[in-house]
């Protein structure tokens, strides 16, 4: 496109020098036929002083001879006088070249560039609107943020990100209703928070907890009873936590003997798992309640 329009200015100053061109030597012509012309009159009597002459001949016969001393006869003035360019000849001339003139004009400006040069002249904006456009865009980048210093933002915003995500990889379940299955083990009820669902597999009255990735985890356990309670932590079946090994248990609440006690133990261990591993809790202690926590290191 930018080069079309070079073309196009090209074209069109050219097109100017071409009629100035010409212009000049239509000027430059008429200045020397005028030249001409004038030179050649000036050496020669008009026609109406040869006819006053002429008519005044017997009474003043020796003024003709002397004025027409360089011509032999009438019909050497008159042979003269012919060969000068007449008034009329010469207006049909010029006007016969203004039409050549202005048909060369048509016939360029006919021409399809030419047609294409006034069209994208025409179409092009003004000055003054182009002016105020441009004030507005600058205004509006002024408005903007430097792309150089949005990137590092977003580069520094997603390593927060990413640093925030792995610190918060975890997941909780409860166990309220009391109950165990088979062997003592503990059924997961329901789900309070869970940042990483395709890595904690979750399944309602499950007794395990899926694992998929492997890694290091922060283990959190909390359980309550009426009695002094006592719980294994199993993965894939393998005792890795016992809590009759110095797990504390601590009583919260009521007195001695009150049927009210309750007794609380937590854990807090941190774990090292393989993938899809599966993590289960076994309860000693009559009827409780509690909770398991994950937390990817």
């Amino acid at each position: 496109m930018k080069r079309l329009q070079n073309l196009k200015i090209k074209q069109k100053i050219k097109l100017n020098e071409s009629q100035d061109n010409i212009i000049s030597q239509v000027n430059n012509k008429i200045k020397e036929m005028y030249e001409d012309l004038s030179k050649e009159i000036a050496n020669k009597i008009t026609i109406a002083d040869a006819k006053f002459l002429l008519t005044n001949e017997t009474n003043n016969n020796s003024n003709l001879n002397n004025s027409l001393c360089n011509y032999q006869s009438t019909d050497d003035i008159k042979n003269e006088l012919k060969k000068k360019l007449d008034i009329n000849i010469f207006n049909k001339v010029v006007n016969q070249f203004n039409l050549n003139f202005e048909n060369i004009k048509k016939d360029i400006n006919s021409t399809n560039e030419s047609k294409e040069i006034n069209k994208s002249l025409h179409n092009k904006v003004a000055i003054e609107h182009f002016n105020k456009l441009i004030s507005e865009i600058n205004k509006k980048l002024n408005e903007k943020v430097n792309t150089n210093d949005f990137t590092s933002s977003l580069d520094n915003q997603s390593l927060i990100n990413d640093t925030l995500c792995s610190e918060n990889i975890i997941g909780r379940w409860l166990w309220k209703s009391r109950n165990i299955k088979n062997n003592y083990l503990i059924p997961w009820e329901s789900q309070t928070v869970n940042t990483s669902p395709d890595n904690f597999i979750w399944e309602k009255d499950k007794t395990f907890i899926l694992v998929n990735e492997e890694g290091l985890y922060e283990l959190n356990l909390g359980f309550y009873s009426d009695k002094k309670p006592s719980i294994q932590v199993l993965v894939n079946g393998e005792i890795i936590i016992n809590s009759q090994n110095n797990i504390i248990n601590k009583k919260i609440g009521g007195k001695n003997g009150d049927e009210n006690n309750i007794i609380g133990l937590s854990v807090i261990e941190f774990i090292m798992v393989k993938k899809q591993s599966k993590i289960s809790v076994v309860f000693y202690g009559g009827k409780g309640t509690g909770f398991i926590g994950l937390k990817k290191l």
